[in-house]
C-alpha cells in the first residue's frame, strides 16, 4: 500500500510539472508565494568580503512535492526548489535588525 501511495504522489508531482519556454528556460510558476515555505536564510556567501546589505535567501517547494518527499524520504523526480533572493532593509523601527525588503532575484 506505501508503494502505491509513493508512486501516486510522484506522478502527481511530475502532474504538475513546470513549463518551459522555447528556448528551454524555467517559466517562473506563479503561485510560488503559495507553495510550502522551507527556510530563509541571510548574507549565505562563500566569500570573506564584507557585506554591508546582506540579503534574506527563502526556500519554497511545491505542496506535492513535499508530500511526495515525506511519504518517501526522497523527493519526487523533476521536483523545484525555488530560491527567492531579497534585499535586506534596516532601521525601519529598531537600530540593528533586519527585514526584508524587496526581490532582486529569484
Amino acid at each position: 500500500m506505501k508503494k502505491t501511495i509513493a508512486l501516486a504522489l510522484a506522478l502527481a508531482a511530475t502532474a504538475v510539472a513546470q513549463q518551459y519556454t522555447k528556448d528551454g528556460e524555467l517559466v517562473l510558476p506563479k503561485d510560488y508565494r503559495q507553495w510550502v515555505f522551507l527556510s530563509s536564510g541571510i548574507n549565505m556567501t562563500y566569500t570573506n568580503a564584507p557585506v554591508t546589505d546582506p540579503r534574506f535567501e527563502n526556500v519554497f517547494v511545491s505542496p506535492v512535492a513535499l508530500k511526495g518527499f515525506l511519504s518517501t524520504g526522497t523527493w519526487p523526480d523533476k521536483t523545484v526548489l525555488l530560491l527567492e533572493i531579497r534585499n535586506s532593509g534596516s532601521h525601519a523601527s529598531n537600530k540593528d535588525g533586519r527585514f526584508q525588503a524587496d526581490v532582486v532575484g529569484i
